[in-house]
């Protein structure tokens, strides 16, 4: 305000009309000149929050998040539950004959899948509950300037989770299983699998590559 006053002074003394018209704007939009200096110091807040998410993530979620899937994985290509061309661990959805075309064992089926269930329970758990779920930095030290390269890193690392937490409530569920009938499918697992695939591989793709 003491500021604003002495300028004014000035501009009455020195008949200066180009800070007449600056001081004569910000007295008549204060509430814009107000949000001009708060928006850019959010927005510095905004890239500091984020910052230490990263960072407390880098140290602590990513690690966390990459043993589980890579856990996941190991698991499912051990049980050969990951086969894209033949069956995998989708075709639980079909009803027993259907399962049978794809040749995926039911004899132990109880026992793998209490198994498998602990491995997605923690990954569930790791991806909705922890604090620093936050999509990693993984190009250059120009990748703040690249707002398509930012905005496709983030949506590939926050779908790439909901295709995840779809399969693990899918174990989970077993209501969920043997519904579907032989007149039905249409190699929806075959789809999905890729689908997990592709969703594990990006998630561990982005955590190796991210940066401190």
């Amino acid at each position: 305000m003491f500021l604003i006053l002495n300028n004014a002074y000035y501009c009455l003394i020195g008949n200066n009309n180009s800070i007449c018209s600056i001081l004569s704007f910000i007295e008549t939009h204060p509430v814009l000149m107000g949000g001009l200096i708060i928006v850019p110091g959010g927005l510095l807040w905004w890239q500091k929050f984020i910052r230490q998410k990263r960072a407390e993530a880098f140290f602590g979620f990513y690690t966390q998040l990459l043993l589980q899937i890579k856990n996941l994985r190991s698991y499912l290509e051990e049980k050969n539950w990951l086969d894209e061309n033949g069956g995998n661990i989708y075709a639980l959805m079909y009803i027993a004959n259907v399962i049978n075309d794809f040749s995926v064992s039911q004899s132990n089926e109880d026992l793998e899948l209490t198994h498998l269930c602990s491995l997605v329970t923690e990954l569930k758990k790791t991806l909705l509950e922890s604090d620093n779920n936050v999509y990693p930095k993984v190009s250059s030290i120009f990748y703040i300037f690249k707002k398509e390269e930012v905005d496709d890193v983030k949506k590939s690392w926050y779908d790439s989770q909901a295709t995840i937490l779809s399969f693990c409530n899918f174990i989970l569920n077993k209501n969920e299983y043997h519904k579907i009938d032989s007149n039905n499918y249409k190699y929806n697992h075959t789809i999905k699998c890729i689908k997990l695939i592709e969703a594990m591989d990006t998630l561990q793709s982005l955590i190796e590559e991210s940066k401190y």
